[in-house]
């Protein structure tokens, strides 16, 4: 045996996989991840303010498509390095919603109810805002704070204005369920580097500090792209590279991510069996729900201009309206305001972003073969009827905010869509040509109960049907929580952890 666990891919749950698993001295961890070590980190990562810029192109987040519709396809990255999503997301760091974790639970998931996995939470954390609480630690690896005033800038204090105008209450916490709805400033993980330069905090440097990388336990291999699992009677058993490279282990933990994942599942035999077939794979586990049931947060971008000449980008700061549909049970919506380029010659441009946050529509993942350097095939959610109406509800809210006294004095205009927001049907007529993706793609590998005919992993992971083998990352998730992923893919892989 090469390993006790291999974990395969260095991303956000990888890199806390690794970390947690291996501090069992007699237990050998090894962890592949595709691309370079986080020791490559540049700016473009390390400086939050540039988090944006990522999506035009980095060495450290691979772009693929998804389909939209027979028009149109939109561009999503994800990490590619150590650290993974971690490294390139726009650093908000939010749990979701009770509820959310809940409903986990009353679908057939035992232990997976907000009260199990609030201590995972406050573990995780090192608030520095508020410290030690019945809500937040102060003495976990991930280091948690929010935006101060002076970081924001003069977009940012209008859309926070605004907002409170429409008389939606100012929230300190946005992580408090108590406090919302609310409009408040996105917690973010960072630390500060020796010359106090406020940097990005990776969960691979959180969890895979330089003594955790000592270890005599854990090996560490980066620019290993993984082609495939193995397994024989039924029980996985090793890992190979597309270089031919292969290494065994006894439990095999893929954290691949949304779209990762389930490709490398149906590469390796698992997955519905007609898309198998029909891609010459050999059937080792027919799993119809491998690939299915892809979630996202979507939403529709608004454009405006400012004419003055100052940069409407402020620090490593993401104020943001959390919000409830009036038909809503619980938070279903963010609105962003994000600051975009530096001035030209018309000025500086922001945008006004809706998401809905509980999209009833679903989308897929399938591998296009074998070679596993090629995407899959990516079928962005649609938005039903249902989701529709309550966009034509949000754009009615933002047409109000443009009318509030504090926005009007920003002075600017909205040059993308020039329609009107409160037009009959105009979210159906937006989604069309300009449906967005908020990055939270998950869902693709769901832990489901027994008898659910889509569920592929039980409740502690373990891929149905093949021993050895679990799935811990956002495909593991039944149904998306009301929020940004990324921390909830960290809780995800401590709590696994404790199952392996």
């Amino acid at each position: 045996m090469d390993a006790d666990v291999i974990v395969v891919g260095g991303g956000t749950s990888g890199a806390v996989l690794a970390a947690r698993l291996s501090e069992r001295a007699d237990r050998r961890v090894l962890l592949l991840e595709q691309g370079p070590d986080d020791t490559a980190y540049d700016a473009s990562v390390l400086r939050p303010a540039a988090a944006g810029d990522v999506w035009a192109g980095t060495p450290f987040a691979r772009p693929y498509p998804m389909t939209a519709s027979a028009e149109r396809t939109v561009q999503m990255v994800r990490g590619r390095v150590l650290g993974g999503t971690s490294a390139v997301n726009y650093l908000a760091t939010l749990r979701g919603q009770p509820a959310d974790y809940d409903a986990w639970a009353a679908r057939g998931l035992p232990g997976w109810g907000w009260p199990d996995i609030l201590a995972t939470f406050r573990a995780m954390e090192t608030d520095v805002d508020f410290g030690a609480t019945a809500l937040h630690g102060d003495a976990g690896p991930l280091r948690v704070r929010r935006s101060p005033e002076h970081e924001r800038n003069e977009a940012h204090r209008a859309f926070l204005a605004g907002v409170r105008e429409l008389g939606v209450p100012w929230s300190e916490d946005i992580n408090d369920p108590r406090r919302l709805p609310g409009v408040g400033i996105f917690p973010l993980t960072v630390t500060e580097n020796a010359e106090g330069t406020v940097e990005r905090l990776t969960v691979s440097r959180a969890y895979l500090t330089d003594a955790v990388r000592a270890r005599p336990n854990l090996t560490v291999l980066t620019g290993v792209t993984a082609a495939r699992v193995d397994v024989e009677d039924g029980r996985a058993t090793r890992v190979v590279a597309a270089d031919g490279r292969a290494w065994a282990a006894p439990e095999i933990v893929v954290a691949c991510g949304a779209t990762g994942s389930p490709a490398l599942l149906q590469r390796s035999g698992i997955g519905p069996k007609d898309l198998l077939d029909a891609l010459g794979i050999p059937v080792v586990a027919d799993l119809p729900g491998v690939g299915a049931n892809l979630q996202d947060h979507l939403g529709i971008a608004l454009l405006y201009r400012h004419p003055g000449g100052t940069p409407l980008r402020g620090g490593p700061v993401q104020p943001v309206w959390v919000g409830r549909t009036p038909d809503a049970s619980s938070v279903d919506f963010h609105v962003l305001a994000l600051p975009i380029g530096e001035p030209g010659p018309d000025g500086t441009h922001f945008s006004l972003v809706p998401f809905l946050l509980d999209v009833t529509g679903r989308g897929r993942v399938d591998a296009t073969g074998t070679d596993p350097e090629a995407e899959p095939a990516v079928t962005m959610p649609r938005p039903t009827a249902h989701d529709l109406a309550r966009l034509d509800w949000l754009l009615d809210r933002i047409a109000a905010l443009e009318e509030t006294a504090a926005f009007t004095a920003l002075g600017v205009e909205r040059v993308h869509p020039a329609s009107d927001l409160r037009a009959p049907n105009a979210a159906t007529t937006l989604a069309d040509g300009g449906l967005i993706s908020y990055g939270h793609l998950g869902g693709t590998c769901a832990m489901g109960p027994d008898g659910d005919p889509q569920a592929v992993l039980d409740p502690r992971c373990r891929v149905r049907g093949i021993k050895g083998l679990r799935v811990v990352d956002a495909s593991t998730m039944p149904v998306l929580p009301a929020g940004n992923t990324y921390l909830g893919c960290a809780m995800l892989a401590e709590r696994a952890a404790r199952l392996i």
